[in-house]
């Protein structure tokens, strides 16, 4: 519920403060929205009880006590950006990867667009860190919901201007630094691979400056009409 709030939020700013006026987005943010609940329902098919149950498993079944709150968030924060810099890294994850970089334009709706496979090794990977590091049930729920939240914001088509906006590009993903990620180079897209904190980003080297007007998309999706939701499905494997 909280999550669906936030969304709802993002859409209702994107009308009243857009950063650039988009094209030809009716048929990607139908898709958009469709992948994002299909990959609900592929999730809840292959993990019925959802990562929570993991933390339990992780906690009361082998007898630990779960890890602080704030332990827990930093170290899925930085299972998710070691996730992401790996789909930059190797190819037979990039082919998965590049589904959600093929989105020409970015609104709220590219928030949702990854392909299947993606995110049930995503909700795999996270489980295994639930579990290898004693992550607590109320850790994971806190978590999973700021996800969605912030995966939505990062690509948000908002104005992004001011003091205030400026301050958290500086700590936290914002449309302006993830929109450098979405660029047409190699080397862009390998930065800002942070999905919240950009600590990890300042750590490891990939920190780029925020740039809300860098071109975004995938020059290797022009004319393969990826915007259909078959095609979406096939683009791992299509894909030079």
């Amino acid at each position: 519920m909280a999550a669906a709030f936030v969304f709802l939020a993002l859409v209702l700013s994107e009308f009243s403060l857009p950063a650039r006026a988009l094209v030809r987005r009716g048929k990607a943010r139908l898709l958009n929205v469709s992948a994002g609940l299909f990959n609900g329902l592929a999730l809840r098919l292959i993990l019925p009880a959802g990562l929570a149950t993991w933390a339990g498993i992780a906690t009361t079944q082998l007898g630990r006590d779960p890890l602080p709150f704030w332990a827990g968030f930093l170290i899925l924060d930085l299972a998710l950006y070691l996730q992401h810099w790996a789909c930059h890294r190797y190819p037979i994850l990039w082919r998965l990867h590049a589904v959600h970089h093929s989105d020409s334009e970015l609104d709220v709706t590219t928030g949702l667009r990854f392909h299947p496979f993606e995110a049930i090794a995503s909700g795999l990977w996270k489980g295994a860190i639930i579990i290898a590091f004693g992550i607590g049930t109320n850790t994971v729920w806190v978590f999973e919901v700021l996800l969605m939240a912030a995966s939505c914001f990062s690509h948000a088509n908002i104005r992004w201007t001011g003091r205030a906006a400026q301050w958290l590009d500086q700590v936290w993903m914002t449309p302006a630094c993830h929109r450098v990620h979405h660029g047409l180079s190699a080397t862009s897209q390998r930065s800002n691979l942070a999905f919240g904190l950009t600590l990890w980003d300042r750590l490891f080297g990939t920190w780029s400056a925020a740039n809300s007007d860098a071109a975004v998309g995938l020059p290797a999706a022009s004319g393969r009409d990826s915007d259909k939701f078959r095609k979406f499905l096939i683009f791992p494997f299509i894909i030079k």
